[in-house]
């Protein structure tokens, strides 16, 4: 396994960095989430919403994802940290990047690869941490979350329970 770490190619695929796609939830809005802790996956259908309308997909240009470890008082924690570049700056744009201030979130990322992850927690969410306006029309956006495992796969991001039912996002 160790000698995965640090490749560039894996079986003659190459790594594509950056975020292909996202989707926030309100933490209030998730009713539950279904952990396989043995394969540190999150299955698919496993978070429970209360509504379809609460899985919000949000369109960027650029996106990246990190997670570096650090060490903090209670032992080592992750810092999850999304960075998107949100382009035209307008009204609506404003409104809804503003939005996401003071609100604690859960995100769901699949990058370039194909792989797809489970940001923050119920306890440890994702939150906005910072906004900036480029004079190049488009607003840089940044969430982040502090936990203290690394998070969690999942098969997809487009599957989620409502009330029990699977509904396609």
């Amino acid at each position: 396994m160790n000698a995965l770490i640090g490749t560039k190619s894996i079986n003659g695929k190459s790594n594509a960095s950056g975020l292909r796609q996202l989707r926030l939830i309100l933490v209030d809005s998730v009713r539950g989430i279904k952990v396989n802790k043995g394969l540190w996956s999150i299955p698919m259908g496993s978070i429970e919403v209360t509504s379809a309308s609460d899985v919000v997909s949000i369109p960027f240009v650029n996106g990246m994802y990190s997670e570096p470890s650090e060490t903090t008082e209670h032992g080592e924690a992750f810092r999850g940290t999304i960075d998107i570049e949100v382009p035209r700056d307008s009204t609506e744009q404003t409104i809804a990047i503003n939005s996401y201030r003071g609100k604690k979130l859960i995100a769901l990322i699949k990058d370039k690869n194909g792989t797809c992850k489970v940001i923050g927690t119920l306890k440890q969410p994702l939150k906005l941490v910072g906004i900036n306006k480029e004079s190049t029309n488009t607003w840089q956006v940044q969430f982040s979350t502090l936990t203290p495992a690394p998070s969690y796969y999942t098969d997809g991001i487009s599957l989620f329970t409502v009330n029990s039912q699977f509904v396609t996002l």
